[in-house]
């Protein structure tokens, strides 16, 4: 299962696209949550909410492992179906 918007981000191009995610459009989307995070990680660290940037940052590594073990693997778990990511 994918990490909250992540998911939504994955439905939003199947939705335009019925076929399933190729390995780099699986890589796009997490790399745009990735974005989104870091940038969540910033404001809240400005805005001294250190609970939630640790959150945001544990989040960050999650997203980074999927990425960093598909390339190991030679892919992102599209064998398993979109719900391994």
């Amino acid at each position: 299962m994918l990490i909250g918007g992540t998911q939504k981000s994955a439905n939003s191009i199947v939705e335009t696209d019925p076929l399933p995610l190729s390995d780099a459009d699986s890589i796009a989307v997490i790399r745009k949550q990735v974005k989104q995070r870091q940038d969540s990680i910033e404001s809240f660290e400005k805005s001294g909410r250190t609970e939630l940037a640790e959150k945001e940052k544990a989040e960050v590594a999650v997203l980074n492992s999927v990425t960093a073990s598909g390339d190991e693997r030679g892919g992102i778990a599209t064998d398993r179906g979109r719900d391994a990511l």
